[in-house]
């Protein structure tokens, strides 16, 4: 009896890996194909007449892993999409650059950021040559055309 569900898990496993290439689920079919595809072979070999030793010391490791695996990647995959995006101008916030082009008190200037120059402005003049700290950048969440690419800077003192 336990033989005949062994061998129904297998072929369900199998129904499932081939019906993942017509249905867009996520790797979902795949994951519980391997599932059931690892307990119907497992109990295969517990229930066979002769459990070979190669079964004990290889598949069965290589099995527990499988499972293990597909456990540790839905707890990221639920973590990733539980996480809010972050772009990577939201990272240079609170970076030190150095001025290349003087900033004038409200106006523009350019910034050396690990050596990319960027466009800065400031509340203060900020003389070529002194170093920065970033304050603000462009909302990551709105459309970034190249006249929205301007850092805030202050002073580093």
């Amino acid at each position: 009896m336990m033989i005949t569900v062994a061998y129904i898990l297998v072929f369900v496993a199998f129904a499932l890996i081939v019906s993942d290439f017509f249905v867009f689920s996520y790797g979902v079919l795949t994951s519980v194909s391997a599932v059931l595809f690892v307990i119907g072979t497992v109990i295969i070999f517990m229930y066979s007449a002769k459990t070979p030793t190669l079964f004990m010391h290889i598949v069965m490791p290589t099995y527990i892993a499988i499972v293990i695996f597909i456990v540790i990647f839905f707890i990221l995959g639920y973590k990733a999409q539980k996480t809010g995006r972050k772009s990577p101008v939201d990272n240079i916030i609170n970076s030190t650059a150095d001025v290349v082009e003087d900033i004038p008190a409200n106006g523009f200037g350019q910034i050396d950021l690990n050596g990319e120059t960027w466009e800065a402005y400031a509340d203060e003049p900020i003389a070529k040559g002194s170093k920065v700290i970033i304050t603000e950048a462009p909302n990551s969440s709105s459309l970034i055309d190249k006249d929205s690419l301007k850092l805030k800077v202050k002073a580093l003192k």
